[in-house]
């Protein structure tokens, strides 16, 4: 093949690619929901008469156009990683071969001009073998691939499956005429049959089209009032589960106020209940507030107590190690925490040197009541795991409102979603 024959070759299968990935993206607006399979995906069709009238030869582009519209929904859900890319392709094959398959039917077993629409029955024997019946490789092939994936659960596969099935028949049977037609116009036995064809095929996509957005609206009011219920039924239960937390939280809070001189063994005995029953709860702790001037008979207190040498009040640096803290008026370090053994890198950090804890301690200081705060890295936690405080603040003079500490509840917010946010989405679907 001369380079220039390659070259023309090439750009025609780019621009059948863009073709695709163009009437794809368009037909992909018709999901109900987005990235799902749609009710009618135009580029089935394009597919179809790219590979009749063009040969195997644009396969290439098929192949590209799929794969790239799959790729480009990727990111919707994050960063393109290598189970997108093998995703992609894989469905990308299915495509290309879908199209291939229904041309290989259609030459096989269809009368010859068959493609002119001269005669209903041969028209509709077509349509039948490059829609229904070919149609059926993308739908199982891309829905294993999901399915393999772990895209779409076992539960989703025979709906998913139906909708990709019927988005890839409509889009041939509908748009494969139309694209013939807009390819031969010029050649006169379709001069002769578009005013045959034309409306029969416009007037089948409108009322598919109505039907089927007057389905997405039916289905979109039913998903808002599906959301409204989970939402209302997730409310009810974090509140609730907030409640035991500050209570398990105020336990602490109330044990420290009666025994401002409580020793680690009893601490932990008490708190032990409230894990055990409460094992979302990752731990449980007590933050006293000292001053400058008590930082070292603090420290050197807590050595002796945890039996703890090198106990200090610290605090992170740039580079988010642990430091000694800095000079300052006040500190709020962590005194005692349990389950130790899981959270004994936390012992002596200050809460005053986070922005986020800071945030959360003054508005307990503010209000004289219990507050949560926002997400934040945990000293004792993963990078990649997002965790909350619940504060109570240990107030022995009431008319003061001067808190002298602060007991607090520390959880991971995935914890949460599994415990409280997961059950309600699970019962609302269906």
């Amino acid at each position: 093949m001369r380079l220039s024959h390659l070259a023309k070759l090439i750009t025609l299968n780019l621009v059948i690619a863009v073709i695709y990935f163009f009437f794809g993206l368009t037909g992909l607006k018709l999901g109900v929901l987005p990235g799902c399979a749609t009710a009618i995906f135009p580029a089935s069709g394009v597919a179809f008469v790219a590979i009749f009238t063009g040969g195997s030869r644009l396969l290439p582009a098929i192949w590209l156009g799929s794969a790239s519209i799959n790729a480009w929904l990727s990111p919707t859900l994050g960063d393109i990683g290598i189970q997108d890319i093998v995703v992609a392709s894989s469905i990308g094959i299915a495509s290309s071969l879908q199209a291939w398959v229904a041309v290989i039917l259609v030459k096989r077993f269809c009368k010859p001009d068959s493609e002119k629409f001269l005669n209903t029955s041969d028209s509709l024997w077509l349509l039948l073998l490059a829609g229904p019946i070919a149609c059926l490789i993308a739908a199982s092939w891309a829905s294993a691939t999901l399915l393999t994936a772990s895209i779409i659960s076992p539960t989703e596969l025979v709906f998913h499956w139906l909708h990709w099935w019927l988005g890839d028949t409509l889009g041939v049977i509908l748009f494969g005429p139309l694209l013939l037609m807009v390819l031969n116009y010029r050649k006169p036995y379709w001069a002769q049959r578009i005013n045959n064809i034309a409306p029969p095929v416009l007037t089948a996509l409108t009322a598919t089209l109505l039907i089927f957005f007057y389905v997405a609206d039916i289905e979109n009011k039913h998903i808002t009032n599906q959301l409204k219920e989970i939402a209302s039924s997730v409310s009810t239960s974090l509140k609730s589960k907030l409640n035991t937390y500050q209570e398990s939280v105020a336990s602490i809070a109330n044990l420290i106020n009666v025994n401002p001189r409580l020793e680690y063994p009893l601490f932990e005995n008490f708190s032990q209940s409230a894990l055990t029953n409460h094992p979302e709860l990752l731990a449980l702790s007590w933050s006293p507030l000292i001053s400058a001037s008590d930082r070292q008979i603090f420290e050197a207190t807590m050595s002796q107590q945890l039996k703890m040498p090198n106990f200090r009040i610290t605090q992170r640096d740039k580079l988010n190690h642990l430091v000694p803290a800095e000079e300052r008026n006040s500190y709020v370090p962590v005194a005692y925490i349990s389950p130790l053994d899981l959270n004994h890198k936390v012992l002596g950090y200050d809460n005053l040197s986070n922005p986020e804890r800071l945030k959360t301690l003054n508005l307990v200081n503010k209000t004289g009541l219990p507050a949560i705060s926002p997400p934040i890295q945990l000293i004792q936690g993963s990078e990649s795991r997002a965790g909350l405080l619940l504060m109570v603040p240990i107030i022995p003079d009431r008319a003061s409102h001067s808190p002298t500490g602060y007991a607090a509840g520390v959880f991971y917010l995935d914890a949460i979603w599994q415990k409280v946010i997961s059950p309600s989405f699970q019962k609302g679907c269906r």
